[in-house]
Order: C-alpha cells, then sequence, then structure tokens
C-alpha cells in the first residue's frame, strides 16, 4: 500500500514539475519580442570562429566584447556544426530555463518546503515574463540562472553532509570549487559567488581547510582562463566593462526597487515580518539556508546592479538569473514567519491566504503576458520565426541600409554592433565596424572604461574644479578623445541613431574640424515618419544616393 502511495506521489511531482516547465517553454516559443541585439555580437563572433578568424569580432582585431566566456565557447562550436545562430541560441537558452525551472523544485525540496510552497516557486518563476523575456534573448543569462541554482543546491548539500558526519569524502569540495569557476565563466559578476562562501567557511564554521578546498580549484581554473584572456587580448578584463557606470545610482536603485515591485512588493514584506512575528519550526539549519541564499543574492544581484549602476535595458538583466533563490527565500520566509498563528488571521483557511500571496506575486507577469498575445496579429512560434522579418524594427532598419548601400571592404563607424555587423557577414560582404559605443573596440572602451573616468575626474578635482564642473569637464574630455580616434581611423560611413544626435558625445564628434572637412551628410533614414540614422560619407560621396529613400520595406528578408 505504501509502494502504491509513493508512486502515486512521486508521479504527482513529475506531473508539476515537466508542467511548469512546459508552461515556461510553451510561453519562452509564443511571445512576440524583438530579438536582443547584443546576442547578434555572439553570432557574428562565433561565426568568425566558424570559419577559422579566431574568436575576433573584426578580423585581426583582438578585443573581447562578450559578456560570458562560456556561453561564447558554446555557440562558437556550435556555428562549426552550421546551426542557424539566431535560432539555435535562443532555443538552447529556452532549454536552459526550463532545466532552471525544474532544477529550483529540487532546491526547494531540499530546503524543505511545503507542497504547496514548491509549487508556487516554480509556477511563479515558469511564468515571470522577464526571466521569459531573457531566457529566450540568446545571450547567457538562462544558463547564468541554472548554474547558480545547481552550485546553491550542490553546496548545501555537501555543507549538511560535512556537519552530520566527519568521516566524508573531500572530493565534493573540489568539485564544489569547480562549480564556481563554471559559474565565473557565465558572467563576470558569478566570481562573486566566493563571497557567500568565505563568510559560510571562514566566519560562521570555522572551516578554513573546506574554504581552500573550494577555492583552489576554482583559483586554478579561472586563472589559466585569466592568463588566456590577458595573451588572447590583451586584457585581464573584458573590453564589455566600458557598460559599468557606477555614478548611474539613481538608475541602479530604481531597477531593483522595481525588481521586487513588480514581483507583487510583497516578496520583501513577508522575509521581514518573520522577524516580526513569532517563529515556530525554525531550525538552525534553516536560518543558515536562508541567509547563506540571502548572501548570494545580494552580492550576485543586488550589490553588483548597484555597482555597475544597473542596465540601460528593460527587465532587469541582472537581477533576472537569482529570482530561483528569490522565490524560494520568499516562501521559506513566509512558512517560518509564524503569519499564520495570528489570531486576527485564524478566521481565514491558510490555504487561501498562499493563493492571495501566489497571486499578487505572478499578477505583473501575467498581466504582461496577457498584452503580448493581444499585442500579436497571430499566434506564431515567434522563435522559430526570422528574426530580421519586423521592418519596422531600427535595428533590422539600419541592418538593411547597410546591406542594400555599403560596398564590400568598406569601414562603417556605428553604435549598434549586433545585427548589421551579423547579416552583412552573412550576406557575403567584408565590411570592418567600428564600435562608437567603445564595446567592441578597444580604444574606445579604453577611453570610456571605469578606471580611466575616475582617473580624469580626480585629476579635475585636484587641479582646483568643483564636482560638477569636474565632472562636465571629464566628460567633454572623453568626447573630444572618442571623437578624435573615430576620425583617425578614417571610416568611410559614419552612422549617428537620431536619439544620440543631441548627445555631448555625438555633438562633439559633428562640431570637430576634421570631420567637417572630411564627411558630408548623405542620407537621412526615415521610418513612420520619423528620423531613425544619419548617414555621413567621406567627401566627395562615395555613392550616389537618391534623395528621401524609404527604409520601411515590408518584404525584406536577410540573404541567406
Amino acid at each position: 500500500m505504501k509502494t502504491r502511495e509513493s508512486k502515486y506521489f512521486f508521479g504527482i511531482k513529475l506531473l508539476i514539475i515537466f508542467g511548469a516547465a512546459l508552461v515556461f517553454t510553451v510561453l519562452s516559443l509564443t511571445i512576440a519580442f524583438p530579438a536582443e541585439e547584443d546576442a547578434f555580437i555572439y553570432y557574428r563572433y562565433a561565426l568568425n570562429w566558424a570559419q577559422g578568424r579566431g574568436l575576433v569580432f573584426n578580423p585581426g582585431e583582438r578585443v573581447e566584447g562578450y559578456s560570458s566566456p562560456l556561453w561564447m565557447a558554446i555557440l562558437a562550436f556550435s556555428a562549426t556544426s552550421g546551426l542557424h545562430l539566431p535560432e539555435y541560441a535562443p532555443l538552447l537558452g529556452i532549454a536552459c530555463g526550463a532545466l532552471t525551472v525544474m532544477g529550483t523544485y529540487f532546491l526547494s525540496c531540499y530546503l524543505g518546503l511545503g507542497s504547496f510552497s514548491k509549487v508556487a516557486v516554480i509556477s511563479g518563476l515558469a511564468v515571470f515574463y522577464p526571466f521569459i523575456v531573457w531566457s529566450r534573448s540568446g545571450i547567457e543569462t538562462p544558463l547564468y540562472s541554472l548554474s547558480i541554482v545547481a552550485f546553491t543546491s550542490f553546496y548545501l548539500a555537501e555543507r549538511t553532509s560535512v556537519s552530520a558526519s566527519k568521516n566524508i569524502p573531500l572530493w565534493p569540495q573540489f568539485i564544489g570549487g569547480i562549480g564556481i569557476a563554471f559559474i565565473a565563466l557565465c558572467r563576470p559578476e558569478g566570481i562573486l559567488i566566493i563571497f557567500p562562501v568565505a563568510v559560510d567557511r571562514l566566519c560562521w564554521n570555522k572551516d578554513r581547510s573546506g574554504f581552500l578546498r573550494y577555492l583552489i580549484p576554482a583559483v586554478l581554473i579561472y586563472g589559466i582562463f585569466l592568463a588566456w584572456r590577458y595573451t588572447t587580448y590583451g586584457s585581464l578584463t573584458p573590453n564589455t566593462s566600458v557598460k559599468i557606470h557606477p555614478d548611474y545610482l539613481k538608475r541602479s536603485l530604481t531597477q531593483i526597487l522595481s525588481y521586487f515591485a513588480y514581483l507583487g512588493g510583497i516578496i520583501l514584506i513577508i522575509p521581514i515580518m518573520r522577524f516580526v512575528f513569532p517563529q515556530h519550526q525554525n531550525s538552525q539549519t534553516d536560518h543558515y539556508r536562508l541567509s547563506f541564499l540571502s548572501l548570494i543574492v545580494f552580492f550576485l544581484a543586488i550589490f553588483y546592479t548597484l555597482a555597475v549602476g544597473g542596465d540601460y535595458r528593460p527587465h532587469f538583466r541582472f537581477l533576472v538569473p537569482l529570482t530561483p533563490l528569490v522565490l524560494v527565500i520568499f516562501w521559506k520566509c513566509y512558512e517560518t514567519s509564524g503569519i499564520e498563528t495570528r489570531r486576527w488571521l485564524n478566521r481565514f483557511p491558510a490555504i487561501m491566504i498562499r493563493f492571495v500571496i501566489l497571486i499578487s506575486i505572478v499578477l505583473l507577469s501575467i498581466i504582461s503576458i496577457v498584452k503580448n498575445y493581444s499585442d500579436q496579429k497571430t499566434p506564431v512560434f515567434s522563435i522559430l520565426e526570422n528574426t530580421f522579418a519586423d521592418s519596422h524594427n531600427y535595428h533590422n532598419i539600419a541592418a538593411q541600409w547597410i546591406i542594400e548601400h555599403v560596398p564590400t571592404e568598406k569601414t562603417v563607424a556605428f553604435g549598434q554592433m549586433g545585427k548589421a555587423p551579423y547579416y552583412s557577414m552573412i550576406a557575403g560582404k567584408d565590411i570592418r565596424f567600428i564600435d562608437t559605443l567603445g564595446l567592441v573596440d578597444r580604444e574606445i572602451g579604453k577611453i570610456y572604461r571605469f578606471d580611466n573616468l575616475i582617473r580624469i575626474f580626480l585629476g579635475e578635482i585636484f587641479s582646483g574644479e568643483s564636482l560638477k564642473r569636474a565632472a562636465e569637464k571629464g566628460r567633454e574630455k572623453l568626447a573630444v578623445k572618442s571623437s578624435e580616434y573615430i576620425i583617425s581611423r578614417r571610416p568611410d560611413f559614419i552612422i549617428i541613431e537620431s536619439i544620440f544626435a543631441n548627445s555631448l558625445r555625438i555633438q562633439t564628434l559633428l562640431s570637430n574640424r576634421r570631420f567637417r572637412r572630411r564627411y558630408t551628410s548623405i542620407e537621412e533614414i526615415i521610418s513612420g515618419g520619423k528620423p531613425l540614422f544619419l548617414v555621413y560619407a567621406k567627401k566627395p560621396p562615395v555613392l550616389n544616393f537618391d534623395s528621401g529613400i524609404n527604409t520601411t520595406r515590408r518584404n525584406f528578408k536577410p540573404p541567406s
């Protein structure tokens, strides 16, 4: 009888796990969302690798313009098999996201969550709209999230075994060190997971030898990678560090608060109430596990977001990967808070309270998903569509213009290094690109890198300038250096996005004497009656253009 019951409940568990993963997969495949521009940076690197040029964006230029070495390696080897990366990478990301949903259930089981809380955790994650968006983006976010969930489960299991018995093998700790290196290779901030492990081993449990067994493999593997990075790219840090803007404190704080608000707001209230209400069934082990998970969320999400100034894109890119841990922490805090034992709540069934909380957590995500479907003209598997088919997407418009009007073996200065460079390469055009934002350009990356910003700012302060004036003069100097460098590269075309036309960086470029002497405006790319891009070319014009070219072609298809 017990065997039948155990099989029955085991079948129910599998149904719940795979059901949540299926819901997540279907939503990820069917929502309509523009292809992530930065994913095409990976794709161009991967194609160059597959064609024997190495991990480079422009042949002969060594610069690490991608965030995840591990995701880059996966896509590079995939490209050698002839896979179509704009479709394969999102599908791979969705698979990682589905595995994360399933892995989060097992993490919930290990932490001893009740049946309802386990279902609530994976249900909330499966329909969490930002998690769906970034899982299908084609970049490393879902792989990073999966690695964090897997490592956390492994580490807590190993830590419990050490506490229970001293006669256990030590090799799991070395495997854990490899896991730390894996996370660090998924995302730059992944190396920060060293800090929660250090606090646990050195401060809480006084286990220095255990910490060293985690640290040594991680340092060895990551050290080998750093040596490869330096010999390959001449730098110990990726060029993507140009995106770090710690002075954007307001932006990062807004994103953090918005993230928790998107989760219903109550996601922050319950952990606080856990310490207000008398707790029950709150063992020391529960307290330790919650504290360790909270440290991981703090260092890898909150602290990192504050340190780098957040992200310029919506949907909380730096916070989303830690959502599985956030949900697990929330429901564990709720279960151990003693809220349901309050007299003023006794009149309400506990299950109804939990349903109300669950609905508040997933409500905004459900609204976003419903709105997404209502905006679609036809329900399609959007991830399998041609991602270049949207003629109204300004990235596609720019890529189309470059393919049709820029001759091969020319140089284009442009600020969007995704679709335009990738599809130009697919079209068979050997076009070299100068990234005016510095993501895949070493020199502009150096100009706007955080250490250079600080150096120039402090120099102005020591020269007697006020804080405000020092910041203004620093920005002016950087804009001048950037414009001088772009002009010195002698690009055949310079494409400027209209939304940045009035920025200091662009205005400095346009007012440069050498720029005005050497370049002339040849085109204003318009879509829907709005100017999108301004195109400048060397004097005399390289090509003859018809005025008022209309770039809203609906039947445009990328070259195969």
